[in-house]
């Protein structure tokens, strides 16, 4: 997340720099496919004899349907017990067909809540865990507020023979400024006295009910299925076939939310977040509009790397810098960076190759006093382009750290991202950053060719591009 944007990017006798380093770039698959469409109604369930009855959710009616008013033939709690621990037989294969969870499945939902940017990113696991005798799947979810890791959790889901999905618990890490500090909301079946819960029935029909996590004091949510057969779109594309749930907790009263799914998709909506395509040509500004026409990239292939740590790009060589000192006005006052590149090196993993990459630390000053620390991760692949593996950032106000926003790992967060093309032409379009909703930057080539003031004398061989942020904003440099 760097600060300052500069003119240019210029070559000469190892006074270039990235974009990266200039203040300018670098820092600053959904699985499943769409249902056919139609406007399908879930049959209603009837309920057993002796359920209990609770006044119906109310659920806003602008641009939705009007949910069906329950009634004795279409409400019906839900019995837990058969996720009870000993009720199996349970897998580990999640294809319920509104929450299907193949492994490497990955459900990417962003928007804003409360002038916050929110991302969530969840991930089925080739990952198993052991819960009061049951093996589970694991499901892991990341929350990001304002580009800053917020919550991690690890989720305990299996599936019975009706295709019910249970929740046996979650591992819950909460963060503040890239430290954990609490584990609220952790709970695990079996564990004084919590039982597993109902998170996806197994025939899901509209006025049903039920606890999806059943730890007293802990977690206790509940779900009712309010809806079905409504037309929604959201960034992945609209759907018809979809469910609604209106969700509470006794816990804490008045805090209802809405989720709804879609059949061989998952989640759509969670709230104030609608799931987008994780895809890397996805536009990621704040409006998912404004980039480039997707031909126009050319970070599109998958690059190689044979000798990434051999960073020699003549706009971008990093390999021959120990450091660099810029010097500048941001807002007025006085802006130092200094880029160092450390003895050290990283192994980053991309599914499943491993890359070493370079390490660089950028260390920024504004009035004298330090704002942002960040190590920075670059690897140039065959073709001589060069790309960014990530960064570790942490913000500074009064000398205090109180952020961590903007921290990314290719392969953890989303894919690797091209910093420089091998050969820079006029036009060409590259995204140094590519994760929308936490870390996004789309580059345009204006000129070629430049000469520039360097700090020595005329530089050739510079280069002009016009940066969009993620706020849609424009910068050149």
């Amino acid at each position: 997340m760097k600060n300052p944007s500069f003119a240019r990017i210029a070559v000469a006798l190892g006074l270039a720099s990235s974009l990266s380093l200039l203040g300018c770039g670098g820092d600053s698959d959904d699985s499943g496919s769409s249902p056919t469409p139609g406007n399908t109604t879930l049959p209603t369930a009837t309920a057993p004899a002796a359920t209990a009855t609770r006044p119906p959710t109310v659920v806003p009616t602008s641009t939705r349907p009007p949910a069906p008013t329950p009634t004795p033939s279409s409400t019906g709690e839900l019995d837990i017990a058969i996720c009870a621990l000993d009720a199996g037989p349970f897998s580990t294969t999640i294809d319920n067909p509104f929450f299907p969870l193949p492994v490497g499945t990955v459900w990417v939902l962003v928007g804003e809540a409360d002038g916050i940017s929110v991302r969530l990113e969840a991930t089925s696991l080739d990952a198993t865990e052991v819960v009061a005798g049951v093996t589970t799947r694991v499901f892991q979810e990341r929350h990001w507020e304002d580009g800053e890791l917020v919550e991690v959790s690890q989720n305990f889901f299996a599936q019975t023979s009706d295709g019910t999905v249970c929740y046996f618990g979650e591992e819950v890490d909460i963060f503040e400024a890239g430290e954990i500090v609490s584990h609220g909301g952790a709970w695990r079946a079996g564990v004084n006295g919590a039982q597993p819960g109902i998170l996806m029935p197994g025939n899901p029909r509209v006025g049903q009910f039920f606890k999806q996590e059943h730890a007293i004091g802990v977690a206790e949510d509940e779900s009712e299925l309010v809806a079905a057969g409504e037309t929604v779109t959201v960034g992945l594309g609209t759907f018809t076939d979809t469910i609604r749930f209106n969700e509470s907790t006794p816990l804490e009263p008045g805090s209802n939310s809405d989720k709804v799914y879609a059949r061989g998709v998952g989640l759509l909506i969670d709230d104030e977040i609608r799931r987008i395509s994780s895809s890397p040509t996805t536009c990621g500004t704040n409006s998912g509009t404004g980039c480039a026409p997707v031909g126009q990239l050319v970070d599109r292939a998958e690059p190689s790397f044979s000798n990434p740590t051999n960073v020699t790009n003549p706009l971008f060589p990093i390999s021959n810098q120990h450091s660099v000192v810029q010097l500048g006005l941001v807002g007025g006052e006085e802006f130092r960076a200094e880029v160092t590149l450390l003895p050290t090196t990283r192994v980053i993993s991309l599914g499943d190759r491993q890359v070493e990459t370079l390490e660089s630390q950028y260390v920024a000053f504004i009035g004298g006093r330090i704002e942002e620390v960040a190590i920075d991760w670059y690897g140039q692949a065959d073709d001589g382009s060069v790309w960014y593996f990530g960064e570790d950032v942490s913000d500074y106000a009064d000398g205090v750290r109180i952020s961590s926003g903007g921290t990314w790992l290719a392969g953890r967060d989303g894919p690797v991202a091209m910093i420089m093309p091998g050969n820079p032409k006029v036009g060409d379009v590259y995204r140094p950053e590519n994760i929308p909703a936490l870390v996004f930057e789309e580059v345009t080539v204006q000129r070629t060719g430049v000469s520039v003031d360097g700090p020595y004398g005329p530089v050739a061989g510079a280069i002009d591009v016009q940066e969009l942020h993620q706020d849609e904003s424009l910068a050149g440099c």
